[in-house]
């Protein structure tokens, strides 16, 4: 109602630029319009209403609804038409369009579900049939086993267990991603603090890796870094047996970059553009080339902090995963050195004559 009054008051303002055929197509474009965003009903309602007004106001003999030249009311009955017809095309893709945004989301959901069960059938079953051995062989009154190979049997079943429990935590992230629900709370995080609860949760071989982050502090969630971080060597660990892991930190430009390094096989460059995506080494034919769910996590929550990942070829040979996150304010960075240099002397930071007054 109001699109087609505003444009008859328009014409009333500029009327002498505008001949009987500028008018009419001025209200077309009215009326086009309010078909492309309003609707059927809408778009009817203008159509007619501009067909009242270009009558009663535009068309010979002015202030009337008399007709008097047959092409006129011509022009009105047009109008609906195409107002009707435009709206009905508009509503019609709209609908189309929605049923392909369902069925793209339906098509996700069928894949993530196709790849879920992909996961619980490979890593899954693989620990879960380790234990059920190692169980199996320890309850049996059939053989004595020696104190070794008992050992050995009851290490199986640990590592076992932390192998799925692993993978129950990365399905859990990855639920958590999908949902949204993640939300990092930002703070200044030495980097090293991060790798060393990492290495102590995964309870790492020391001497498989190597770490020079020096002081280093990023702006990061602590415990999505840690997971990050986890994953990464974890996934290092897994796919480079033998190899010396390397974690190193630089800084440059107000951001951070962890680099977790290994020499072991590597992967394809083709392989390096898609190894984040979720489930991607389940989907492939070869399950060596070590890119898992725990590397969708780690994507997830590098970008839930604002930063980035990437895979890069290390120089000799092997797999480089760069993690990019920005760096804290250099004043904080500055108090966090100081505080951790106290902490780690058994010091405590004297405070100042503002503080003691106030205190």
């Amino acid at each position: 109602m109001v699109v087609p009054c505003a444009a008859a008051g328009l014409i009333e303002v500029l009327g002498a630029d505008f001949d009987s055929s500028g008018i009419s197509a001025l209200f077309f474009v009215v009326v086009l319009c309010v078909a492309l965003l309003g609707g059927v009903v809408p778009a009817a309602l203008s159509a007619l209403i501009s067909g009242f007004l270009l009558n009663y106001f535009f068309t010979e003999p002015r202030y009337s609804l008399t007709i008097a030249e047959p092409e006129n009311f011509l022009v009105t009955v047009v109008l609906l038409v195409v107002a009707v017809a435009v709206a009905v095309l508009v509503d019609l893709a709209a609908r189309r369009a929605q049923q392909a945004s369902r069925a793209t989301a339906l098509a996700e959901a069928d894949a993530l579900r196709r790849a879920l069960l992909s996961a619980v059938s490979h890593d899954l079953r693989t620990p879960l049939a380790a234990v059920k051995a190692a169980s199996s062989s320890l309850r049996s009154t059939d053989v004595e086993f020696s104190a070794e190979d008992t050992a050995e049997l009851i290490a199986t079943i640990d590592e076992s267990a932390d192998q799925l429990t692993s993978l129950v935590e990365n399905l859990l992230d990855s639920s958590r991603l999908q949902a949204g629900v993640v939300r990092p709370a930002l703070a200044p995080v030495y980097v090293e603090d991060a790798v060393q609860r990492a290495l102590i949760g995964l309870e790492a071989d020391p001497s498989s890796t190597v770490t020079d982050v020096g002081s280093a502090c990023v702006l990061a969630d602590a415990g999505l870094l840690e997971r990050v971080l986890a994953n990464l060597v974890s996934n290092a660990v897994r796919h480079a047996p033998g190899s010396t892991v390397f974690i190193r930190a630089t800084e440059s430009g107000g951001e951070t970059t962890i680099t977790v390094a290994d020499n072991g096989p590597g992967v394809t460059r083709a392989a390096q553009q898609t190894m984040f995506d979720a489930f991607q080494r389940l989907g492939d034919t070869d399950n060596s080339a070590g890119v898992g769910l725990g590397l969708s996590v780690v994507r997830g929550f590098v970008e839930a902090m604002g930063g980035h990942v990437r895979a890069l070829d290390t120089p000799g040979g092997g797999l480089t995963v760069a993690v990019q996150l920005m760096s804290p304010e250099p004043t904080v960075s500055s108090e966090l050195t100081v505080s951790s240099e106290l902490r780690a002397s058994g010091a405590r930071p004297v405070p100042s004559q503002s503080s003691e007054g106030a205190q």
